[in-house]
């Protein structure tokens, strides 16, 4: 386990005050981290339950905030045009 992931274990376990699974809420901040460090392992080839091991996540966890990020990225944003809607005949 890397530094980087030690910081995150131990910021991370101030939102433990005991909580367990779904209980505990996690800020944004932290999940964006999470996900930066888990993106920069998955490069390196490392396994998602890897990962989650050394952040201290539940891999269904992790997976979660992964797949959140990558459609936050792909979605349009707020002055995006929106989609016109047809008429539906009576």
């Amino acid at each position: 386990m890397d530094d980087r992931a030690r910081r995150f274990r131990t910021t991370a376990l101030r939102y433990h005050r005991d909580k367990s699974g779904r209980g505990i809420r996690y800020p944004e901040e932290l999940h964006q981290e999470a996900v930066s460090y888990a993106k920069a392992r998955r490069q390196r080839g490392d396994s998602l339950l890897a990962i989650s091991r050394d952040l201290g996540v539940k891999p269904v966890t992790l997976s979660r905030w992964l797949q959140r990020a990558h459609n936050r990225k792909s979605s349009p944003g707020p002055d995006a045009p929106r989609p016109r809607r047809r008429a539906i005949p009576a």
